[in-house]
């Protein structure tokens, strides 16, 4: 019986004492390390005969259940997918990509595999590069209509060696080079001036970039422009895209079953993307609860299209509210954990593994915030969903405070895990406002709960991706609704927290760097012009004791003290 379904050349620089006993013989190439792992890349493909090429980084560990998944990625995927980045562990990629569709825009090191046809067609890896050879690969890839393809249940084992000094010098050098193939080479000269002006601090950095910039000279001829009609493929932000962030999780000791709250309205087509995202979780022990607020539009989509997922489904056949559809969720789930995402909303693929890493690292905490990445979106339709997307960008934040929490939510529904017996201590969601509602829960959870920090985020990585209207007056519209509801629940008298007097003084010490930040920047005066305070006044606080405040006296102090160091 054949073990694949397709064909595999490995191509690995491990060098040949390298062993890969899960691996067929014959499926490898190892080749020697020359000091150009790219050129041995393409030196490797071209001793090979199969149908498709694995590029493995030096010391990657691959088995065959890697190579099992990637058969079903590839049996499932488009004919214009050319190229498929599998799940490097303990550190995934930082780049962005589509939680349900997996395209992503980029590759990134580790281990990737490519289909030889397009190999050839694209010529390979240019090997004059060190650094960028993965991203200029996958834009000339792009370039010809061939798309990208995260597979994140088709992991390697990789610890990626980091030398920060030479991929900041190499990494800035070969974006000349980028710039010079793909139409940006003034930008990107005036950004390496800049950085032999103000490099980071590393030894020797600004002798080393003056160097290399004088042999750029003699090597930018030979770099001609790519051959496309669409330069715009060539994303040169300084991480080739929108940036999760990194971290590293390594393997969980424990299998909690985890549930993910899913709430919807008379949307099946819009959730049929959410669920696709979920379709993609790394880890397995899951129930994900479905509640539609009102009649059962999408229980015969979920029934028929989902059956492979733990989905429980639950419609309340008349519109009970937001907050009343979240507490039933969480009434319903049957999870040690729970979480929160919306039928417009998406989980990356290592969404629940890294929050339950958190937990398992920290059991004393009752909840765990991430950052998250946000995107601009015109809806064109509701039903085929189509929409276009004018913005992705994170938001990550380097503090949450609870101060922060009484001015604004930091914390997007997606953006957070708790032990479902918080909802038994605390309560959910409030149910009598249209809005808020589950930043009311958080402030409920931060009252009583433990926090791992209580400062800081404790995944400092988009973990969940969600939208916001890319239309101006949309998005002012809908912050002037919700100001209603911020004022009701901020200035309730039931919502009140013990902080000791050091807390509270941290507190304004993160308002005055803020402050600082913004003058620094000259962006103090459209921030002070955009500020709708709900009210402003002085606090007196015990400094060195416990103190009782409402959320409504923490916001009020928050804008005094912006006033006060504004001035």
């Amino acid at each position: 019986m054949k073990m694949f379904d397709y064909e595999y050349d490995i191509v690995t620089i491990a060098g040949a004492d390298r062993q890969f006993p899960q691996v067929k013989p014959e499926q490898l190439i190892v080749m020697a390390d020359s000091g150009n792992k790219f050129a041995d890349f393409n030196t490797g493909a071209m001793k090979g005969n199969s149908e498709y090429i694995v590029f493995l980084e030096k010391d990657a560990v691959i088995t065959d259940q890697s190579l099992k998944e990637m058969d079903n990625y590839i049996r499932n995927a488009s004919e214009n997918v050319a190229a498929f980045e599998m799940h490097c562990f303990p550190v995934a990629t930082g780049q962005h990509y589509d939680p349900a569709s997996l395209e992503k825009n980029v590759l990134s090191g580790g281990a990737i595999v490519i289909n030889r046809n397009a190999m050839v067609k694209t010529g390979g890896f240019d090997q004059r590069f060190d650094v960028l050879a993965y991203i200029d690969l996958a834009w000339r890839l792009r370039a010809k209509d061939w798309k990208i393809q995260y597979c994140p249940k088709a992991s390697v084992y990789w610890e990626k060696p980091v030398n920060e000094k030479h991929e900041y010098i190499y990494g800035a050098y070969e974006r000349l080079f980028l710039g010079c193939k793909w139409g940006k080479y003034p930008q990107m000269q005036q950004e390496y001036m800049q950085k032999m002006k103000n490099p980071r601090h590393f030894p020797g950095v600004r002798k080393e970039l003056r160097s290399l910039y004088m042999m750029h000279f003699l090597e930018k001829r030979n770099y001609k422009a790519v051959d496309t009609d669409d330069y715009s493929i060539a994303d040169f932000s300084p991480t080739y895209g929108p940036w999760r962030g990194e971290m590293a999780v390594a393997q969980l000791n424990n299998n909690p079953k985890v549930s993910i709250v899913v709430r919807t309205h008379k949307r099946p087509e819009v959730l049929r993307k959410t669920l696709e995202s979920l379709r993609h979780q790394i880890y397995t022990n899951l129930e994900i609860v479905i509640i539609e607020d009102g009649q059962p539009t999408a229980q015969q989509m979920v029934e028929t299209d989902f059956s492979d997922l733990p989905v429980v489904y639950h419609s309340t056949g008349e519109n009970v509210g937001r907050g009343r559809a979240g507490n039933i969720g969480i009434e319903m789930a049957s999870g040690e954990f729970v979480c929160f995402v919306d039928d417009d909303d998406y989980y990356y693929a290592d969404y629940v593994n890294t929050f339950l890493y958190m937990f398992e690292q920290n059991p004393q905490a009752d909840m765990v915030i991430s950052g998250g990445m946000a995107y601009k979106t015109n809806v064109l339709s509701i039903d085929p969903y189509e929409f276009t997307v004018e913005e992705t960008y994170p938001i990550l934040f380097d503090h949450i405070t609870l101060m922060d929490m009484c001015v604004r939510c930091r914390i997007p529904m997606p953006c957070g895990m708790f032990r479902r017996e918080m909802y038994e201590k605390r309560g959910g969601m409030r149910e009598d406002i249209n809005g808020d509602e589950d930043w009311a829960m958080w402030l409920k959870f931060m009252a009583k709960g433990n926090r791992i920090s209580r400062y800081a985020p404790d995944i400092n990585r988009a973990m969940s991706l969600f939208g916001y209207p890319a239309d101006r007056a949309a998005a002012k519209r809908r912050e002037e609704e919700y100001r209603v509801y911020d004022k009701i629940m901020l200035y309730d008298e039931n919502m009140v927290f013990t902080v000791h007097g050091s807390e509270i003084a941290k507190w304004e010490e993160y308002v005055q760097a803020d402050i600082g930040h913004l003058k620094n920047i000259g962006a103090l005066k459209q921030f002070m012009k955009e500020l709708k305070p709900l009210g402003s006044a002085p606090l007196e606080y015990n400094t060195d004791g416990e103190n009782t405040l409402t959320a409504g006296q923490i916001n009020s102090y928050y804008y005094y003290l912006v006033q006060k160091y504004a001035e």
